[in-house]
């Protein structure tokens, strides 16, 4: 009941379900202004590839406990606000250890979550988009981020992570 009054309010099913397609993610952490710069280029390429789609702005706990939470729809004028400056970027974060901030497309053809460390200097991001637009994607990102830009499918890049999530609470 929850569930459907809630897909009804947000438009969104809360059993999130990551989009299929490629992962583009980072080997490492950058400085928070070259991670600025990929945001900035990724949410241009987003917008052009999809103008005028609405966007859900969530807490992504994947690498904490699995959870996502919505805090709002938004659109890309707003999404660029929040790329716009390392304030604006900073500020975005919801502040609790290992969770990203992730931005979803309705329709969920694409999924972008990025965090910055805990001592405000570095961060890293990944983007899962449509198989078609990897082509075109990877040279934008290339141009930041050379050698450490890596991809994947995104289900195992996903599984990869719930798995390290898994033993990593584990060991706890």
């Amino acid at each position: 009941m929850l569930r459907k009054l809630l897909l009804r309010i947000f438009g969104l099913d809360f059993r999130f379900r990551f989009p299929d397609g490629v992962n583009f993610h980072l080997r490492s952490e950058v400085p928070v202004e070259q991670l600025l710069q990929s945001l900035q280029a990724a949410v241009a390429f987003l917008h052009e590839h999809f103008p005028g789609e609405s966007l859900y702005l969530c807490d992504d706990w994947l690498e904490h406990d699995g959870f996502h939470s919505v805090r709002r729809e938004i659109d890309f004028t707003e999404l660029k606000r929040i790329v716009a400056d390392e304030d604006t970027l900073r500020l975005s974060m919801p502040g609790d250890f290992a969770v990203r901030v992730g931005i979803i497309s309705k329709d969920r053809d694409w999924y972008l979550r990025f965090h910055i460390d805990e001592t405000e200097i570095e961060g890293d991001f990944d983007l899962t988009i449509p198989e078609d637009l990897a082509n075109a994607l990877r040279p934008v990102l290339c141009g930041f981020h050379g050698e450490e830009l890596q991809e994947e499918p995104a289900g195992a890049y996903y599984d990869r992570i719930e798995d390290t999530k898994t033993l990593g609470n584990m060991s706890e």
